[in-house]
């Protein structure tokens, strides 16, 4: 088998310094990484992301119905699946958890709800939006008490991430060790058998050049070219 390079590409400032549309290799595009391929009419091979509300945001973007992506606890729905749809849905059933009443319902892309396949959904509690507000870290449309669904469009080129490194199978696993989008794409490119080099770049620490979970500043940092 002929070896190829791996790349994992963040969304650092520094990722601009490489003309990376035109890398040689398995790509590993990670969360807001979609938007330089829309602008530059381009696909990494994979895009990998791993917090709900960045998912559904790419999904409403429609990029998964021409790039392949990897989410992290993709489990979505199937629409209509035994008489139950996201109206219907208390949210305790799904957060697995005792919940006030009273929440009100968010759909991220109503637009896709005619040729949606399945769905996928959250919610933040009064408690988890006010502990949001103090790390800064907010969405527009976060509001306590609230639920979010957002419609998977019939055809889009989505697969879960399972892990053989990481060993994070759920969302309460991965809130206690928190491995980034990076360090799922880092284990996909490693137990990928076509890959014998991996380079890593864009991953300005705090410096993300497309932000909608912080409101982190980006700063001037080192350059530093790694590989393995």
């Amino acid at each position: 088998m002929v070896k190829m390079k791996g790349w994992i590409i963040g969304n650092g400032p520094s990722k601009d310094e490489w003309d990376y549309r035109n890398l040689d290799g398995i790509i590993y595009g990670c969360n807001s990484l979609y938007k330089d391929c829309f602008e530059n009419d381009w696909l990494c091979d994979y895009l990998v992301v791993c917090d709900p509300w960045y998912q559904f945001e790419v999904i409403a973007s429609e990029y998964p119905l021409r790039g392949k992506c990897l989410f992290f606890n993709y489990h979505p729905v199937p629409y209509m699946s035994a008489g139950l749809h996201a109206e219907m849905l208390d949210p305790s059933v799904v957060m697995n958890k005792t919940l006030d009443a009273g929440y009100d319902q968010y759909e991220h892309n109503p637009q896709h709800k005619a040729t949606a396949e399945g769905w996928l959904y959250y919610a933040t509690s009064a408690e988890d939006y006010e502990g949001a507000v103090e790390r800064g870290s907010t969405i527009e449309y976060w509001a306590p008490n609230r639920q979010y669904v957002c419609w998977v469009p019939e055809g889009s080129l989505i697969e879960g991430l399972t892990s053989d490194i990481l060993k994070v199978t759920t969302i309460q696993e991965k809130e206690k060790l928190s491995p980034p989008a990076g360090a799922w794409a880092l284990e996909h490119a490693l137990l990928n058998d076509a890959i014998d080099t991996i380079e890593v770049i864009g991953f300005d620490a705090l410096a993300g050049v497309y932000s909608t979970t912080s409101n982190w500043t980006a700063k001037d940092h080192d350059n530093k070219q790694y590989g393995t």
